[in-house]
């Protein structure tokens, strides 16, 4: 199953993306601002973000049946 659906071809697709991604996750560790909002927005959203944020992309294959 794993040779027919081909992950690899899916990282070589994505191999000029990731520059891109490693530096927005770097500017958001670096800018000040962005770890000033969660002074701003209280434990409990910051919490319900936090998990909205880590549950959208486990979600999101399985409701698409991309496993099947």
């Amino acid at each position: 199953m794993v040779r027919v659906n081909r992950p690899w071809l899916l990282f070589t697709g994505l191999s000029r993306a990731l520059p891109s991604v490693f530096a927005t996750a770097a500017f958001g560790l670096i800018s000040s601002g962005i770890w000033r909002v969660t002074l701003y927005v209280g434990r409990l959203r910051d919490a319900v973000f936090t998990l909205l944020s880590i549950r959208t992309p486990v979600r999101l294959p399985g409701q698409s049946d991309a496993w099947a």
